[in-house]
């Protein structure tokens, strides 16, 4: 295994944008690394597209669709490099990006994961989503290193603005191919419990895509299934958290419950919402969504069918109006 970065890119019906991502990987400063792009059984032309254009400079897998998660595991058993790095194949690394990465791990040579700030563009509008300003990150320059759990690493970053030391991500037994959704919020959860030192830079390495034709997230994220894995998930492990950042790390929970709620999965609802609520009362955090998991069934359901009755009268309002 050599020095470097695996570039791992899973794709399922990209191929109008994965020329742009694969594009912005062969432009980079620093030439230590190497891309393995897994086709997760797309039904467009996205392999042709891999085959035609970039040939043996890319390494390509095929498999049957499994999901995001699979793609990923599987293109982690076929790197070679020391770290690996996951890319969306609507997004694009800058130029330095992989140059940037390798610095962070040779100033913090014990650091197990690299966090980057990264620019979001959506509707032709961008926002630079910046460490610099988070409460207990210090800087040195442009770099730092943290000792440990941060919440702002799970919940406020983007997985291709984050490499990972293969021994780290072996150590996670990677993502868990039972989601579809909500599997980075599980993986960086579980990567950032064990791990002791975080690298991460205010120098902005990618630019986050919002493709409004095919997102995997915007499908699946009101999934009650993955919501239901992902909140239990949070529950479990809250203890192992530092206290400091347990509030912070609870608070999603609540919009996850709120959407168990609407989507009318109340015993879903009101078993996350039993083991999180004790929780919410001891770390502050406030909700009326408690007060509703002690209500039975038919009542739910009536307060959920009014809510949904409400807006829709709403909408004809403002589409007369």
């Amino acid at each position: 295994m050599s020095q470097g970065i695996s570039i791992i890119v899973p794709l399922y019906n990209k191929a109008h944008t994965l020329t742009r991502s694969l594009d912005s990987v062969f432009a980079q400063i620093d030439d230590r690394f190497e891309v393995i792009v897994v086709d997760d059984g797309s039904t467009d032309n996205s392999p042709q597209v891999v085959r035609e254009r970039y040939g043996s400079r890319v390494i390509l897998i095929e498999q049957k669709n499994a999901g995001p998660s699979a793609a990923r595991n599987t293109g982690a058993r076929h790197a070679n490099k020391s770290h690996l790095l996951f890319l969306d194949a609507d997004d694009e690394l800058f130029p330095d990006a992989l140059r940037t990465h390798l610095l962070a791990y040779e100033r913090y040579p014990k650091a197990s994961m690299c966090v980057t700030s990264y620019r979001t563009m959506e509707d032709g509008k961008t926002i630079d989503e910046r460490l610099v300003g988070v409460d207990e990150l210090r800087f040195d320059g442009e770099f730092g290193c943290f000792g440990g759990f941060h919440p702002m690493f799970i919940f406020g970053a983007h997985l291709p603005s984050i490499s990972f030391a293969r021994e780290m991500y072996e150590v996670t037994k990677g993502f868990d191919e039972r989601l579809r959704c909500w599997e980075v919020t599980d993986f960086l959860l579980r990567a950032n419990l064990l791990n002791k030192s975080i690298a991460y830079t205010n120098l902005i390495t990618v630019l986050k895509v919002e493709d409004p034709v095919n997102s995997q997230f915007k499908k699946e994220r009101r999934n009650t299934v993955y919501l239901d894995a992902v909140a239990t998930r949070i529950l479990d492990v809250i203890e192992s958290v530092p206290n400091q950042y347990r509030r912070r790390t609870l608070r999603p929970i609540k919009s996850m419950l709120e959407d168990l709620f609407y989507a009318g999965e109340f015993d879903r609802f009101r078993r996350i919402g039993t083991l999180a609520c004790p929780q919410f009362s001891q770390y502050g955090i406030k909700t009326r969504l408690c007060f509703l998991v002690r209500l039975p069934n038919l009542l739910l359901r009536f307060l959920s069918w009014r809510r949904t009755v409400t807006i829709a009268r709403g909408n004809s309002t403002a589409i007369q109006n």
